[in-house]
């Protein structure tokens, strides 16, 4: 198949094109070209309408892949008009251009779209976003599902890895702090379904291959604090562990509000398909190997 990636560059993009590329050709779409991207590449800029259909129309892809999106809370609290533009509108013109050019598309979404008065939520469950960014990825979802029959909307809960071409994400984060002698508070009242990128990458991968429609929920199918998660990092990890304090929601006024839950459950990925989540502890020492500069815990 002819696969064009969007947000390629991006942690997820980025491990998803790697993981397909030994089967499938891989074209990444950025917004300019001349990266020595492993790929190749098309000019493609999600707030230009044209830019997008031509990119399409350009690459006759056999699916697409979507996982460019500004995914900054703050970011899109600060600049909810521009938030929309690339998340929503970008994605509603995304999406008219498969259909035009009979492609596919998997659209990746996020568990922010859910207010966190529940846990474990299935795919059954009511998104109710309580953030601007939440709002335009839960927009994105309807977009896509009202315009084009052969697609699939993955919502992918928090992810724990290296991205192949870029440093970024909760792994980055938490890493770069602790190496530093950084002292960071962490949520004990927050939960997620912390999800290996690779795992997240093989999961995408799967749908395509089953030739999945509709929504699912991509996630380990754990339910974990921010600071409990944490703390198994540092320490596999070989960092400091004694500079992560326990914390709450409260005390902290973020400027984007975050649930706090929205842990995600994944049984409608397992009966569907081949899909098999990495225990926990694998999970995590391939997490190391990816972190060679840190401790002595390599295997």
């Amino acid at each position: 198949m002819k696969i064009l990636v969007t947000g390629v560059t991006g942690q997820i993009g980025s491990r998803v094109a790697g993981l397909l590329a030994g089967e499938h050709f891989i074209v990444a779409a950025v917004r300019k070209t001349g990266n020595h991207l492993p790929y190749a590449e098309i000019k493609m800029e999600l707030g230009d309408p044209a830019s997008i259909h031509t990119a399409v129309r350009s690459a006759k892809p056999d699916a697409v892949i979507h996982a460019a999106a500004i995914t900054s809370p703050e970011t899109c609290n600060m600049d909810e008009k521009g938030c929309m533009k690339i998340n929503l509108e970008g994605t509603r013109h995304l999406t008219e251009a498969c259909g035009v050019n009979s492609a596919r598309m998997i659209y990746l979404s996020t568990d922010l779209v859910f207010d966190g008065k529940g846990s474990l939520y299935t795919e059954l469950d009511t998104p109710n976003p309580l953030s601007i960014y939440a709002e335009s990825k839960l927009k994105g979802e309807e977009v896509v599902s009202e315009i084009l029959v052969d697609h699939v909307i993955a919502r992918t809960s928090i992810v724990f890895g290296r991205g192949a071409f870029s440093e970024n994400g909760f792994t980055h984060w938490l890493t770069s702090n602790l190496s530093k002698g950084k002292r960071l508070e962490l949520y004990t009242d927050q939960y997620r379904s912390h999800f290996y990128i690779g795992d997240c990458a093989r999961a995408i991968a799967e749908l395509l291959r089953k030739d999945s429609r509709g929504l699912y929920h991509l996630s380990s199918g754990k339910r974990e604090s921010r600071y409990e998660f944490a703390l198994k990092v540092a320490k596999r990890l070989s960092l400091d562990d004694t500079l992560l304090a326990p914390s709450k929601m409260e005390k902290h006024g973020d400027m984007a509000k975050r649930p706090k839950d929205c842990s995600l459950d994944n049984g409608k990925l397992l009966k569907e398909t081949d899909f098999r989540p990495l225990p926990e502890n694998e999970a995590l020492t391939l997490l190391a190997k990816e972190y060679p500069e840190f401790g002595k815990n390599r295997d």
